[in-house]
């Protein structure tokens, strides 16, 4: 009997700091594979205003970024990263059950004071058949450029070609450091 609580108790306490420590590592890999679409994203919507305007830039969010999107998580291996947010323009990008949860977590959590920017969220989580996932996501914020298409306030030809483009979109309800969604993250464990 005081073998096998000896074995318990030596097994937990190495098994803590190693589930610990791979769920930082997991946390730092989705931070970098965060960061890499984000700037991927950020460098075709910039691309795409020089080009064309506000106008472009929509139809660019319409086509091209679902796709780059799409080719990243594919090259990204276990990381599939995407966007969401409690107001989606497409569709595709709503949230699942747990996304819901934590956008909604922080929202409390902004309305408490605490700051959006550094706000993220990680937990392995169970899915069918027993497996498990890490899931991750990190709040971003509305500035200005993101309420020029995705805001109530879009000039009218934007919001006409909204519209357009995305036929069971929401307007955004965002204002200038509010949020606006997360960035979210499934890595299989």
């Amino acid at each position: 009997m005081r073998q096998t609580l000896l074995f318990v108790l030596i097994f937990l306490l190495l098994a803590g700091p190693s589930t610990a420590n791979e769920n930082r590592y997991r946390e730092q890999a989705a931070r970098e594979a965060i960061a890499e679409m984000f700037r991927s994203m950020e460098n075709v919507r910039a691309d795409a205003m020089a080009a064309g305007g506000l106008a472009h830039a929509l139809e660019v969010c319409k086509t091209v970024i679902p796709a780059m999107a799409a080719a990243r998580r594919a090259a990204m291996d276990a990381i599939d990263v995407s966007r969401t947010s409690l107001h989606v323009l497409n569709p595709a990008n709503a949230p699942d059950a747990w996304e819901r949860r934590i956008l909604e977590t922080f929202m409390a959590r902004a309305a408490r004071g605490e700051d959006l920017k550094t706000m993220e969220h990680g937990e392995a989580i169970e899915i069918d058949g027993g497996a498990r996932m890490f899931r991750f996501m990190s709040a971003f914020v509305a500035d200005s450029s993101c309420l020029a298409c995705h805001g109530n306030a879009a000039i009218p030809e934007i919001a006409g070609q909204r519209a357009k483009l995305f036929p069971q979109g929401q307007a955004a309800p965002w204002f200038p450091g509010g949020l606006a969604g997360a960035f979210s993250v499934r890595q299989p464990m």
